[in-house]
Formats: structure tokens, sequence, C-alpha cells
């Protein structure tokens, strides 16, 4: 059964100054602390470029030791034995899962890179925890505009906002490509994919979010801690953080921004709340997804590529931060020593991680509101036939054999689904076979996404 449902672990860093004042709760219990880590602190002022290095180094030890440090420093006394409990729960499958809540007041601290978080006693690399998700939150809700509406109706309404590089430096026709793919992947029943090139300003994108009333905001440019890069009067300009809560803020359509912009996580002065990132979820965007640090287009399109597979046909449908840790463990996977992986930051306003609320029932996912949709056994089992012969996880290197048993083990899943579904097609029971499409669906969806990774590591040993 897919964790689904996952018990808040909400860790409150407060004050002005070091050392900080910490707050955990989890569910009935709470502890307190002290955290004296600060970015402004020589120990820890060169921890994000050492980690930014690694994209280029693949230093994993670099990446473990910045992230144990950065647990011992937020998990200490009380607050430590709070956490061992939650992982008690969760090692007895009392909980099915855990979101860790992050709610940082004072810049200082939110530049520090949490998405590094490391356990040493345990070995476990937060952000490519099944069970655990890993987000930023806010709970001062007198700067916070009021929750948006999360229905949607399919397809999934994507804009994808690509304005002219004067440097010609960023690549967007490689990840707008890769998002048209797995829309094409997904189906024009689930998502519809919209580009917006050019040299426009915030009032023509304004206009444009008015006009198409996407669910998603994905922007692909130039960033900084002080804003987003667009146009006016046909020269480059840095348009504020202000302007763009402004303008979100009357987009109440769009549950999701995407800003694969460099700097966007990054706070230009010592409030937490002056971030671009932070900006738009003071403008009522229940998540918003931006970058901490530069990161590569490689590693950028395989991000959002298992991120939409994910939201909008895995296992979790419409909660946004499972389907970024699935994206984040996707890429660890790839390579545990580039720290790629960690350099998206979710902001979550969503008690229960969900963005997109499907149908006209709250709780309904897209494949139940297609359940009817007919599915064609004899070509997905020519499908099945074709990526079992095709895909050789036996050429893997040694340490990915992990990822091979796992390749096997889902081949096997999807036969095992498929003859369920003939036996189900023979019975007449459309209620079951509709179910079992469900399963089969998300399984496949999970195959297409290993596939992926499997062919990009081949690619990188080769």
């Amino acid at each position: 059964m897919a964790e689904c449902t996952l018990v808040d672990f909400d860790i409150t860093i407060q004050g002005e100054q070091a050392p900080y004042p910490l707050l955990a709760r989890y569910k009935r219990s709470h502890a307190t602390g002290l955290l004296h880590a600060t970015i402004a602190d020589p120990a820890w002022r060169d921890t994000p470029r050492l980690l930014e290095q690694t994209t280029l180094t693949g230093d994993a030890a670099t990446i473990t030791q910045v992230g144990a440090q950065l647990f011992q420093a937020l998990f200490s006394g009380a607050l430590y034995e709070l956490w061992v409990a939650a992982r008690a729960d969760l090692d007895a499958e009392r909980v099915e899962g855990v979101r860790l809540r992050l709610d940082i007041a004072a810049a200082d601290v939110a530049a520090l890179p949490w998405e590094a978080l490391y356990d040493p006693a345990r070995g476990t690399v937060f952000a490519a925890d099944s069970r655990v998700t890993l987000v930023r939150s806010a709970t001062v809700y007198s700067r916070l505009a009021p929750a948006r509406r999360l229905r949607v109706a399919l397809p999934v309404n994507i804009l994808i906002v690509a304005p002219d590089d004067p440097d010609q430096i960023i690549d967007s026709s490689r990840e707008i490509a890769g998002t048209e793919q797995v829309a094409a992947a997904l189906g024009a029943e689930r998502v519809h994919v919209e580009v917006m090139r050019g040299k426009f300003n915030i009032t023509e994108l304004r206009q444009r979010l008015a006009a198409e009333k996407p669910a998603v905001l994905h922007f692909i440019g130039h960033g900084a801690p002080d804003g987003l890069w667009l146009w006016q009067r046909n020269q480059p300009i840095l348009v504020s953080p202000d302007s763009w809560r402004s303008v979100l803020a009357r987009a109440r359509a769009v549950k999701l921004v995407i800003l694969n912009a460099c700097s966007a996580a990054r706070a230009p002065d010592r409030d937490a709340f002056s971030s671009v990132g932070m900006k738009l979820l003071q403008a009522g965007v229940p998540a918003v997804i931006a970058m901490q640090a530069p990161i590569r287009d490689d590693a950028a399109i395989n991000f959002t590529h298992s991120l939409y597979e994910e939201l909008l046909c895995g296992a979790c449908p419409g909660l946004i931060d499972q389907a970024v840790t699935a994206a984040r463990s996707d890429l660890y996977a790839l390579n545990p020593g580039d720290f790629s992986y960690g350099l998206p930051v979710l902001w979550l306003n969503s008690e229960d991680g969900r963005v997109f609320a499907f149908g006209e029932d709250a709780t309904a996912t897209p494949d139940t509101v297609e359940s009817a949709k007919p599915i064609d056994l004899a070509a997905e089992a020519a499908w099945l036939a074709h990526i079992s012969a095709t895909v050789r996880v036996d050429e893997l290197p040694a340490e990915y054999q992990f990822v091979a048993a796992k390749w096997r083990a889902l081949l096997k899943e999807l036969a095992s689904l498929l003859q369920q579904l003939r036996g189900l097609t023979a019975r007449e029971d459309a209620e079951a076979f509709a179910n079992k499409v469900v399963e089969y669906r998300q399984t496949k969806a999970a195959t297409l996404r290993l596939k992926r990774l499997i062919e990009e590591t081949q690619g990188r040993s080769a």
C-alpha cells in the first residue's frame, strides 16, 4: 500500500540571533532546544559552496559530513529523543511516513543547506528516504494569504515561462522538451503544456496567467536572491520578489510554482520571508519549488521529469512533498556524490502535502477519475516484452545492483498485474478491473522512472 498519509514532525526555529530557540512537535509530544548553527558563523559559511562543488566532483563524503553536522546541530537532547520516537514509530509501522517541516524565520538559518540532512547513526540521507519528506513551511499566518481551493479538472495545465536569455547560457529548450515528453507519455487527458517564450514583461505574464489559468507555473531563467529576470522595453530587468508576489496573488488558479532559476531560494537580507520562493508562498501559492544554487541542465530535467510523473500519476497523486522526495531520490540514485538532489527547496503551505485534488471528489486521483478508460492489454504486454528485452540491467556497475533488483521486481509485478487484468476481463468484474488498472498504471509509472535512471546511469558509465 502506498505510504500517502504522513505524520508531521514540526520544528520551529525562532529568534533573531544565535543561539536560536527550537520547538519541536510530533503527535502530542513536544521538545525544546537551542540551535547555534548559522551561515554567518565561519564554521558554516563555506558549506553551501562545498556542496555546490560536489555537482562537479562527485564527493559523497563531503555531503554526508555536512549533513551529519547539520543533523547533530538540529537534533540534540530532547529533540533527538523525540526524533528517535518518530523513527521508532516508522520502524514499527505505527505510522506510514513522517513529514519533517522546518519553519525558519531567520535568513541566516534558512540559508543553511538543510536538504543535506544526514542521520549518521542510521546512515540515512533524508532527501532519499522513501518514508520521510523534508519541506520548508511557514506558520506566521498573518504573513500568508488565504489557502487556495485545490480541486483541479483534468488535464492539469502547465505554463512554462522561458524568457529570452540575454547571456545565451540557459538551454531552456532541453527542459521544455523534457517536460513536453513527460506530458506526451502521461497523455493529453492528464496534462496540457503551454510555453511562453520571448522578451516579455511581468504585466504580459500576468495577462497570460489570467487568460490560461494554469495549475502549475514553471519558470526557466535567470534568478537572484532579490528577483527573477524578465524584459521591459527590450531590456533585461530584475523583477523584485514583491512584484512576483503581487502577480501570483491574483493568479489563484496556480497551485504550484517551480523556479528553475539560480538562488531563487535564497533571501537577499536577514528576513527569510524576503526570498522569491517565500514571497510566492505569502501570495497564497500552496507549494513553491526553488533552487538554492545553480543546478545543471541534466539534473534539472531529470528532477522535473520525475516530479511531474510522480505528482500526476505516481503512488500518491497530487501530493507534492511525496513527488519531490521521489524526484530527489531518483537524482540520489543516479549519483549519491552529486548534491543536485538537494538543491531544490520545497516550501509547502498545505497541511497534508496536497496541491491537487482531482475531479469532483477531493480525494480522487487521476486514475480513479478516468477509471473507465479502456486499456489495451495486448499492447501493454508487447511493451513489457520490449523493455524486458532491451533494458540490460546486467550491464550496470556493481554499486547499482540494488537498482537492477528493483527493476526485475517491477517487471515481475507488471507481468502479474497484466495476468490479473486478463482474469478480471473474463469475469466481467468492471469495478475490480478499474481498480486493478489504477494499480497497473502506478506500477508502470514507477517502471518508466526507473528505466530512465538506468539509461542515465549506463550513459555515464559508458
